[in-house]
């Protein structure tokens, strides 16, 4: 895990609460040992507990287990973990502590794009992408590369800015320019949002690029990151998963389908370019 900004427990008064997290070891443990030390992931900071949860984790290997929690607290301990409804729809960009990624407002601000989505099971993929571990956790520290944007943090404010651009030019499309349909609108925010996802597998510690990511490049790590969630998009919408994986790979031509992928694609291309210019030229675009 490369988030390490860990807070004490929240200040509350004695007795019992609900809140939604997620929850992750502090510390390996016995799978039946209890109690357990954990931390909790919300959105106002990352928090310490004791959990007396068992099982402690439910979700699928890969995914970031997150429940409405009930928690027992008093003002001279950690607060304690003594229920989880696992079953409570609790989307993780609604966890991830907002003061992730530099920007004050950029966890906001990739919520409101995945929200804007209108496609409903275009929509159920971002928010699966997001609970992914590697997606979750990496993808408000990684970098961008080695040039723009090359910071830690660097990878979630290109990707937001991008995204955010590829709304606006999107829908002011005017004729003779290609007048997007609102799938096609949603499937740029999407592809813009995610274009450089693969970055988050793609850098070492020191951000070095791995010798994987050397032989195979960002674009096919990232397709292997997503395959889950595109395999349960393909299952609902079978031509919205092939055109989202032409627009991923960069280099996949899509040239019989319902969407018109080449032309979403130069929009991305403009918008990517743009950014990496400007933060370049000592100027990054905040929200």
């Amino acid at each position: 895990m490369s988030i390490e900004n860990v807070v004490s427990a929240p200040e509350h008064t004695s007795g019992v609460f609900h809140c939604d997290a997620a929850i992750t070891e502090q510390e390996p443990a016995k799978e039946d040992q209890l109690p357990r030390l954990v931390r909790l992931f919300a959105n106002d900071g990352v928090h310490q507990a004791v959990s007396y949860v068992s099982p402690l984790f439910y979700s699928k290997p890969g995914k970031v287990d997150i429940a409405q929690l009930t928690l027992s607290a008093s003002t001279d301990s950690l607060p304690y973990v003594i229920g989880a409804d696992w079953n409570a729809k609790v989307l993780p960009l609604m966890v991830v502590p907002s003061t992730w990624g530099g920007d004050a407002r950029l966890v906001e601000r990739t919520y409101e794009l995945a929200a804007s989505v209108q496609h409903e099971a275009l929509r159920a993929f971002v928010h699966e992408v997001f609970g992914l571990k590697a997606v979750f956790f990496d993808f408000w520290t990684s970098t961008a590369g080695r040039k723009h944007h090359a910071w830690r943090g660097g990878l979630a404010s290109h990707s937001v800015e991008v995204a955010e651009a590829v709304n606006r030019m999107m829908a002011r499309s005017r004729v003779p320019a290609p007048v997007f349909t609102e799938a096609e609108c949603d499937l740029g925010r999407v592809a813009a949002l995610l274009h450089d996802i693969g970055k988050t597998v793609s850098y070492t510690a020191d951000r070095r690029c791995t010798a994987r990511a050397l032989a195979v490049g960002h674009d096919y790590l990232g397709l292997e990151l997503l395959q889950r969630p595109l395999d349960t998009l393909r299952q609902r919408d079978e031509a919205m998963a092939d055109a989202l994986t032409a627009l991923l790979l960069s280099r996949t031509r899509y040239t019989h389908g319902p969407y018109r992928c080449e032309a979403i694609r130069e929009v991305i291309s403009i918008a990517d370019n743009a950014s990496a210019r400007r933060n370049l030229a000592g100027s990054p675009v905040r929200g």
